[in-house]
């Protein structure tokens, strides 16, 4: 069943699913990177995963540790090799900001070690890119955490839109978030 704002329902016998327009919110992506090459090309690729997306790319993780003390992005894509402050610290400060508990954290890397990729989840980092980045693999799996954010967001910024019987679900693969959903629940 569709609806005149873009918003999708779809039936099945225990719950009503809502799926999100894309392009509901306007999204906001922070690049991280040392060299400006990277972050160039980042920037590009990200400005290409949907309309109306916003992107600030920082080449010192002090600076965007400041500017993201103010701002509340909805993707985080930053590299783990950086001179003064590794990737694995800067999510983990980022982390202590009070809005960015759920903002998803892409760190792109080198090192195929284990206990690099571990340091960083620890820290809060919630997907991995090899570098070499793929181009394809960078905008897909964005686009699909984007979705994840924007589902959120829709429903943390209009809860009073909805009774009490709604609420925010994603639907898994794997133990990663696929499709962003929002259930009512009978």
């Amino acid at each position: 069943m569709g609806l005149s704002d873009g918003r999708t329902f779809f039936r099945c016998p225990d719950f009503v699913f809502l799926k999100i327009a894309p392009g509901a919110f306007m999204s906001l992506i922070v690049i991280l990177d040392d060299r400006i090459s990277n972050r160039n090309i980042f920037a590009r690729l990200a400005t290409s995963i949907e309309e109306d997306v916003t992107v600030h790319a920082f080449g010192d993780p002090q600076e965007a540790l400041d500017w993201l003390a103010h701002q509340t992005p909805d993707l985080v894509i930053t590299d783990y090799k950086m001179p003064e402050m590794d990737g694995a610290d800067f999510i983990r400060r980022f982390r202590e900001l009070p809005s960015s508990i759920d903002v998803p954290v892409v760190v792109i890397t080198v090192y195929e070690e284990r206990s690099f990729r571990l340091r960083a989840l620890e820290a809060g980092a919630t997907d991995f890119l090899n570098s070499p980045v793929d181009h394809h693999e960078f905008v897909t799996r964005a686009r699909n955490l984007l979705k994840c954010t924007s589902s959120k967001n829709y429903w943390r910024a209009a809860p009073s839109r909805w009774n009490a019987n709604w609420s925010i679900a994603s639907v898994h693969e794997n133990g990663r978030c696929a499709i962003p959903v929002s259930v009512w629940h009978k």
